[in-house]
């Protein structure tokens, strides 16, 4: 299994920002997709998984998660059998969505994982901003959800902050292996994750999307 937990804030200049992402591992558009999104230019909160092009995605994951205020968002992948497992949503660590026999990721290297973007170029960049991504191998319990819900972000981020120290429980060993995260000039203030292959940690810190 695995668990993706991390801190975002759209602000209020994120009205337009239709589709956004808040991660997208995969190899390209349709190509194994591991998906965080914004539905639309709605309040609500997207995610989904491909199997190559074969793809399965919640949308209707209640809670307002797009509205200028710091949210934490903790998604658990519990895997079943056949590449099948099941899904829980977390919002501010209570459990808000369970979907039962949904597509488990493919083991497989992903080349391009990106943080506040799509792999899609019709999609918006995310705009607001993100703290503490943290990715797990294991699917985190209620208990687990709670104590790094705990730990909130600063109401207000600095551009250049100082990385805060990660939460309890420690993170272990990225499973997807993050290997290009986007940095394109002028776009990241400071860069939320790293990683470059299957040994490194998938831990970041406070980021500054414009």
């Amino acid at each position: 299994g695995m668990t993706i937990s991390v801190w975002f804030k759209a602000t209020a200049g994120a009205v337009g920002a239709n589709w956004g992402r808040v991660v997208d591992f995969a190899n390209g558009g349709d190509s194994d997709n591991i998906l965080v999104y914004r539905v639309g230019t709605s309040t609500k909160l997207g995610v989904g998984t491909f199997h190559g092009s074969t793809y399965d995605y919640q949308e209707d994951i209640p809670g307002t998660w797009f509205s200028n205020q710091w949210v934490h968002l903790a998604w658990t992948l519990t895997f079943t059998s056949n590449n099948r497992c099941d899904w829980r949503l977390y919002n501010n660590r209570q459990l808000v969505g369970t979907y039962t026999n949904r597509l488990y990721p493919l083991s497989l290297t992903l080349t391009k994982n990106y943080i506040g973007k799509s792999n899609w170029a019709a999609d918006d960049l995310f705009v607001g901003y993100m703290d503490d991504l943290l990715i797990y191998p294991y699917p985190l319990g209620q208990i687990e959800v709670e104590v790094i819900g705990t730990n909130t972000p600063s109401p207000t981020p600095s551009p250049t902050p100082e990385p805060s120290p990660s939460p309890t429980p420690e993170p272990l060993v990225c499973p997807m292996g993050i290997s290009q995260i986007w940095t394109a000039a002028d776009a990241v203030t400071t860069l939320a994750g790293s990683g470059s292959d299957l040994s490194s940690p998938g831990v970041g810190a406070l980021a500054s999307f414009k």
